[in-house]
């Protein structure tokens, strides 16, 4: 990775799959410690109970450039915290099951919409009208 010979995800990966039996895995982030969760439960314990512990995750943006980057993944410190009280109400466990429906009829239409266009196109997509009318729905 020092080398950049390796994208970091590809050597995030590698290691993710050298440990198959455990919960997590230590490893350094060139001078940073860091742990590599692998443990699906404990994954939601960091992410969901413990979340307010765990706000800077080392993903640096350049907002000013790259204004999409500010997400939940990106953000830290203050800015990860208000942004995460304001979206927390709208992804509760009962917004996202009343959504569902919702989610699932889009996503049918989606699947009908790209089957129609495969077929009437002789195996072509346009990549760009399909996502963007699935994300307008």
């Amino acid at each position: 990775i020092a080398l950049f010979k390796e994208f970091p995800g590809g050597c995030h990966q590698k290691i993710y799959w050298q440990y198959p039996e455990e919960r997590f895995v230590g490893i350094y982030q060139l001078r940073l410690p860091s742990l590599l969760l692998r443990d699906p439960k404990l994954i939601k314990h960091v992410l969901v109970k413990d979340f307010d512990h765990f706000v800077d995750r080392g993903f640096h943006t350049d907002e000013e450039r790259e204004p999409l980057t500010a997400h939940l993944v990106n953000l830290e410190g203050q800015r990860w915290r208000q942004l995460r009280a304001k979206l927390t109400p709208a992804f509760s466990s009962g917004k996202i099951r009343g959504m569902f429906p919702l989610l699932m009829e889009c996503s049918e239409n989606l699947s009908s919409f790209m089957k129609e266009q495969l077929h009437s196109r002789k195996g072509e997509l346009e990549v760009r009208e399909v996502t963007a009318r699935f994300t307008t729905d």
